[in-house]
This record gives C-alpha cells, sequence and structure tokens, in this order.
C-alpha cells in the first residue's frame, strides 16, 4: 500500500466586512462554488473548507460538494487558519 501524503493545494479566503460576510459571486456563481467545482473538474475531490465567523454560510458546501468543513473555533482570537 503507498503511503500519501496529504497536500494543501490552496486556500480560499473569505474576507469580512463591518461584522457581515457575503458570499462574493462572479457570473451569478459564488466564487467558493467555483473554485470548488473547478477543483473537482481537476480531479482534487478531498477537500476541506475552514471555517470561523457566520460559518453558518457555508455548511451548505457539504451537501452542495461533498467537502468537508472545519469549524476554527478560534476565529476571534487569530483571525486566520492558524
Amino acid at each position: 500500500m503507498e503511503n500519501k501524503e496529504k497536500k494543501t493545494v490552496g486556500k480560499i479566503i473569505v474576507d469580512t466586512y463591518g461584522g457581515k460576510i457575503d458570499v462574493i459571486e462572479v457570473n451569478g456563481e459564488a466564487l467558493i462554488e467555483r473554485q470548488i467545482r473547478q477543483l473537482h473538474e481537476a480531479g482534487i475531490t478531498d477537500i476541506t473548507v475552514m471555517v470561523g465567523y457566520m460559518k453558518e454560510k457555508f455548511r451548505y458546501l457539504v451537501d452542495k460538494f461533498g467537502v468537508t468543513v472545519v469549524d476554527n473555533d478560534d476565529y476571534h482570537r487569530y483571525n486566520n487558519g492558524y
């Protein structure tokens, strides 16, 4: 059996402005959805999305794309995916 190492291919960062988060859209498609779709098209299906502030806005990605969503419970302390 081959020992496969998991690698981080990239990060999708969604910024917040004034305590409000919006899903950014380009040509009517949410940017995060487009990036996940493009990863799937490239054969990358093991995708983890780290969420913090307003994390409930991204839960639908689990059902729609089969990604893993991980809570960053310390987002308020570090403001990033430490």
